[in-house]
């Protein structure tokens, strides 16, 4: 037994690494240290959602894949290197691309003004992507480079502060640490309140004054030439609860604006889909997206200053709020109702949220997700139209390279998931498979010669092969493989603008998980061998 010395030893060990890691991650600033770190460095502090998740990208930079089809770029992000390559995507890289340069668009553009929607047959990846864009977000958030703040409002105790009001008399002066109450410690402060949306602190400053800083550091060339300042950055406000407060104490204080941001405590925060950190995802079944209360009788509040006890305050709730300054997630949008999406009109294209009180501002990148069956079906719907001017559809569809897929087997499918030893070649057979049900047969009419009469009598295997790495059919003469090989990208792209494209049915890797792992049960076979699992698919 561990003695109760060791015992106490070990729990201080890890009380010290605990404390040491709050006191690293745990950044506060008054709002001056604040405002010396833009002035400093201003494009990484003042960068929009889409400008921020496009430098997640670039953080985490690129490869180039020589495929048949051509040289391809591939994100690394998508490899998951935080979790040893947990939840990788295997393949997808024109999808990759096409999230990168949507990204690049907003930010160029300076404002999120479409829903991008991955649309695909069940199990293509779609929701694995954006799993890995969520945590390379939370991964690149710890970094030096990938810091990103909101702000708090402290009021101080009776005890710091003497007024009639509970507010300071002091003269006007810029807020530094050492005169601002960021840095109280919990007894002494009364009460404190956190911007839920995390809005930027730039909000702070009035937009006129905002927007003469913006054109100062412009001018004195500190924002690079090509960095966009966002409509969020130049027009933005604070959410109507802050916006309320500060209001209040910008009256108390008889307009002395140096005084309110007294009262201000930026926070570092980080991004976190499990805590609903700048990352959230709406569920089919979620009918609620964002709603306020009013909590000015809230006990929370009872603290405040006499004059915000008297101000009418909201809390805010739901995804779009937690989303924030990140990104948010739409799981299989279109099974809900379009009734119960329809306000995502306004919110894709005007970044706010109508709530009944008021209009709230948002910050986030749309993503949703959902299968080419209710896609099909809401293209009948009368407000298709209206919806499709404001979306991006990004199709994700099943993997058509047997080297790609066999990776997402050979990670999920060894002697110890399966409990029996693992013969060789079962995860090959399995994704030679798959692959052979999503590939369609070519329209040799398409084709000039040789490549026409090749296509006529090429096999679906032989189709594989030269998907998977270019290799040509032994009844192919010399001379008519380099022009087979030069339209392999031709022939990957003939069934692009079809209804039923290549790849968009099939086994999904899913269906084929569920398929080995039942096969290892047989009670026939000792260990899995291939013949187990074609048992299961006749099944």
């Amino acid at each position: 037994m561990t003695s109760n010395s060791e015992a106490t030893r070990l729990l201080r060990d890890v009380s010290g690494r605990v404390r040491e890691t709050f006191h690293h991650d745990r950044a506060i600033l008054s709002y001056g240290d604040w405002f010396d770190r833009v002035l400093a460095d201003p494009a990484p502090n003042l960068r929009s959602a889409p400008q921020y998740i496009r430098d997640v990208f670039d953080h985490f930079g690129t490869t180039t894949r020589s495929l048949p089809h051509g040289d391809v770029r591939r994100f690394s992000l998508f490899d998951a290197p935080w979790s040893g390559g947990e939840g990788r995507v295997a393949g997808q890289e024109h999808v990759q691309n096409e999230l990168y340069r949507l990204l690049a668009n907003f930010a160029r553009d300076g404002k999120v003004s479409r829903l991008i929607v991955l649309h695909g047959p069940n199990g293509s990846a779609k929701s694995s992507l954006l799993g890995c864009v969520q945590g390379a977000m939370e991964t690149y958030s710890h970094t030096d480079e990938g810091a990103v703040y909101s702000f708090a409002w402290i009021f101080p105790s009776e005890k710091i502060v003497k007024g009639t009001l509970g507010f300071s008399d002091r003269a006007a002066s810029a807020p530094t640490k050492e005169d601002s109450y960021a840095h109280l410690t919990a007894e002494q402060v009364d009460a404190r309140l956190p911007c839920e949306l995390r809005d930027h602190p730039i909000f702070l400053l009035p937009r006129s004054e905002r927007a003469d800083l913006l054109q100062r550091l412009r001018d004195e060339r500190r924002l690079p030439d090509d960095f966009v300042v966002s409509r969020y950055i130049l027009e933005g406000d604070l959410s109507p609860r802050d916006r309320a407060i500060y209001d209040a104490l910008l009256l108390a204080y008889d307009g002395d604006h140096a005084e309110v941001l007294r009262h201000v405590q930026v926070e570092r925060f980080y991004f976190s889909h499990r805590h609903g950190t700048g990352l959230s995802t709406v569920e089919p079944q979620m009918h609620v997206d964002a709603e306020a209360r009013q909590i000015t009788a809230d006990r929370s509040v009872a603290n405040l200053p006499r004059p915000l006890q008297t101000v009418p305050l909201y809390e805010l709730s739901g995804p779009l709020v937690a989303a924030n300054r990140g990104l948010l997630e739409f799981s299989d949008l279109l099974k809900r109702p379009p009734e119960a999406y329809k306000y995502l009109l306004a919110t894709s294209e005007e970044a706010t949220a109508s709530l009944p009180q008021f209009k709230v501002g948002l910050d986030a990148v749309l993503i949703a997700s959902t299968n080419e069956k209710y896609l099909e079906a809401f293209k009948e719907h009368p407000d298709w139209m209206s919806f499709k001017a404001r979306m991006e559809l990004v199709r994700v569809p099943y993997l058509l390279r047997f080297s790609d897929e066999i990776q997402i087997y050979e990670r999920q499918i060894t002697s110890t998931t399966v409990s029996k030893e693992l013969s060789p070649h079962v995860v090959e057979v399995a994704a030679m498979w798959s692959v052979l049900t999503r590939l369609k047969a070519s329209d040799a009419s398409r084709y000039g010669e040789p490549v026409r009469s090749i296509m006529k009598r090429i096999q679906p295997l032989e189709k594989l092969r030269l998907y998977d790495d270019a290799t040509v059919p032994d009844w192919v003469a010399a001379t008519d493989a380099r022009r087979l090989l030069a339209a392999v990208k031709q022939i990957r792209d003939e069934h692009r603008n079809d209804t039923y494209y290549e790849g968009r049915l099939g086994a999904s890797a899913r269906e084929m998980r569920t398929i080995i792992l039942n096969a290892a049960h047989h009670p026939e076979y000792r260990c899995l061998t291939p013949l187990p699992v074609f048992d299961e698919l006749r099944e």
